[in-house]
């Protein structure tokens, strides 16, 4: 049995609903739900992809563990912080550091602060969003389950990494 001991928090872009939600199924069938999975986007990304999922679409394509795995993002998503000014949603850990935000727009310093990355690696990060993407951060638990994520994020065509 390994010793649980402090991982490194990963912080990954995501291009595609279908990534994301591979990658946050992935992690909730470890244990890691909405206290320990934060994920950051516009809330125009969120009602493209996140809003009235179809089941009966999904049925016929055979995709059930997919629309399990929407509904939770989706409900995680309600629940999420909208940062003034961009609209941007945060969910998870991560919204509770939003007090301190501001009432500005996005800005590399409020995602800097958010996922403690420096602004230089921010900024990918920060046009990642206005395009559309996705942001999951997560700190596994175990050594083991970091080898997982990166194992499930890399089959899932993560963009950009940050661990920290």
């Amino acid at each position: 049995m390994e010793t649980k001991q402090k991982q490194l928090i990963y912080t990954g872009l995501f291009k595609s609903r279908e990534s994301i939600e591979n990658a946050y199924n992935a992690l909730f069938q470890k244990g890691y739900g909405k206290n320990s999975i934060s994920i950051i986007m516009l809330t125009e990304t969120r009602e493209k992809y996140f809003t009235d999922v179809n089941a009966g679409e999904k049925k016929i394509k055979g995709l059930w563990a997919a629309v399990n795995t929407a509904t939770r993002i989706t409900d995680i998503l309600k629940e999420g912080v909208v940062i003034p000014g961009r609209n941007i949603v945060v969910t998870g850990p991560l919204s509770a550091g939003l007090s301190g935000a501001g009432r500005g727009g996005f800005s590399t310093g409020v995602i800097s602060s958010l996922i403690g990355i420096p602004d230089v690696e921010a900024k990918e990060f920060e046009e990642g969003i206005d395009n559309g993407y996705m942001i999951m951060s997560v700190q596994p638990c175990t050594s083991e389950d970091s080898s997982y994520l990166e194992k499930v994020w890399q089959e899932n065509n993560v963009g950009e990494v940050y661990k920290k």
